[in-house]
């Protein structure tokens, strides 16, 4: 995570910016999941994935107290997940449709940034996320054109985790997000696919009450265009 932002703007006159870059990993995590098959032509999934915290160490930039030492936690909340497949015209159709229901009020109450400055004690900075539960709701349809090569689309509506109260310059926006996407697939050889798949993004709301610990009124927006190329070889 790099992020650059104002340093104690009530305290400094002028405020300066902190540049923050910290990386962490966390293998501790758990998914399961169960899958129904009630008809051919019919699939049902549940997952739920546990809550895994990172805590990213790197160090902090700023040009009145030059590079300390950094640690932030960041956490993956506990998240749960309902989907259905439903296939037709002789399997050459499939649409899909999944809900997805994300915990982040539990686990994103405070974001906190602790430097370790030179012969001093820690120092913890905390700032009130108070970050509200979310859900996705997935929808998508993929269509033979041959034995060969599969066409794929969909949707996914998404509602912010962040408050408006709360909203940051540098957090994801409140609100809705809005996102399509759209994909092809080979089957090269028997055994082996190559899908291309890309997907937009938009995220936009204004904010029109000023508080505390929100950034101010204004119109808090993000947009995320994305590209991927996958290969999938079976034994």
């Amino acid at each position: 995570q790099t992020v650059s932002t104002v340093l104690s703007p009530k305290a400094v006159p002028n405020p300066v910016l902190a540049n923050i870059d910290v990386n962490g990993a966390n293998f501790a995590g758990l998914e399961v999941g169960l899958f129904y098959h009630p008809a051919p032509s019919l699939r049902l999934g549940l997952t739920y994935r546990s809550k895994v915290t990172v805590v990213g160490t790197g160090k902090t930039t700023t040009t009145i107290a030059g590079t300390l030492r950094t640690e932030r936690p960041f956490a993956s909340p506990h998240a749960f997940r309902a989907g259905i497949a439903l296939s037709v015209l002789d399997d050459k159709l499939l649409f899909a449709t999944d809900v997805k229901y994300l915990m982040y009020a539990e686990s994103w109450k405070l974001l906190e940034t602790t430097t370790f400055p030179p012969n001093a004690k820690a120092m913890t900075q905390e700032t009130p996320a108070y970050w509200k539960d979310a859900y996705n709701v997935h929808l998508g349809a993929e269509y033979a054109l041959s034995d060969v090569v599969r066409l794929r689309g969909g949707y996914i509506l998404s509602t912010s985790a962040t408050p408006e109260a709360y909203a940051q310059a540098f957090m994801a926006p409140p609100g809705v997000a809005h996102c399509g996407t759209a994909g092809i697939g080979f089957k090269a050889l028997d055994a082996l696919d190559i899908d291309v798949a890309g997907s937009y993004v938009v995220l936009k709301s204004r904010i029109y009450t000023a508080t505390p610990h929100n950034a101010g009124i204004g119109i808090y927006a993000s947009h995320t265009g994305e590209l991927s190329l996958s290969a999938t070889y079976r034994m």
